[in-house]
């Protein structure tokens, strides 16, 4: 058997693989799922998906865990939007995304929110989201930072750049204000004090689903 005749029967052990693994993970039947799916597994996206599944079976053997049932409602849109990704870091979140959301200990009612936000972040934003993680995980849950601060922490990005990442972020739910205070002032007349409610987004910290988010992205 020549080179080609061997990487034909590797991808197709390859596939044969994958939809075995489909079967036990997927409700309903892995015939169903191939109707469903059958024109969009084509080419690059067929194998970034294929890849997807075979390496989220892996971790998931490594770990000794017994994957539970995904729905079609929630499989398809993850694979068709991992297919999408050419950052091999950004691939590896979503392997990771499927891997955790097979995992018993999830609870993957939410996933679709988490496929949604993985979609739309940029490899940049990824990698700034990332460190700011690792910070928190460092200094502890009261942990915030200023935007001029952190960035001293970033490399290769301009401040301008730097700006509509962690704006971006804001705007997914994974990073808040950390600097919402009441300031209070007492009127001439000594009545009741005026309070006053002032914010900013200098000051920020990463959100309760920022945390989820990372964790359910991550090994």
């Amino acid at each position: 058997m020549g080179n080609e005749g061997k990487i034909i029967e590797k991808s197709l052990d390859l596939v044969i693989h994958a939809k075995e693994f489909i079967g036990k993970i997927v409700i309903p039947p892995a015939e169903e799922l191939g109707l469903i799916l059958g024109d969009k597994f084509r080419g690059w996206r067929f194998n970034n998906q294929i890849n997807i599944l075979i390496k989220a079976q892996k971790k998931l053997k490594e770990k000794g865990i017994d994957p539970s049932k995904i729905s079609i409602k929630t499989l398809v849109p993850l694979l068709e939007n991992a297919s999408l990704e050419e950052e091999i870091s950004m691939q590896e979140k979503w392997v990771n995304l499927l891997a955790n959301s097979l995992n018993p200990k999830y609870n993957n009612q939410i996933i679709l929110s988490y496929i949604n936000i993985l979609k739309q972040i940029t490899p940049k934003e990824a990698f700034i989201l990332d460190k700011i993680y690792n910070m928190f995980l460092e200094n502890g849950k009261y942990w915030y930072i200023s935007k001029h601060e952190f960035f001293k922490f970033v490399d290769n990005i301009s401040y301008e750049d730097f700006e509509l990442i962690i704006s971006d972020l804001f705007r997914l739910g994974l990073l808040k204000s950390h600097d919402i205070h009441t300031a209070t002032t007492i009127q001439e007349d000594y009545s009741a004090p005026n309070i006053v409610m002032t914010s900013s987004y200098d000051n920020f910290e990463i959100t309760s689903l920022g945390i989820k988010f990372i964790k359910i992205c991550r090994n």
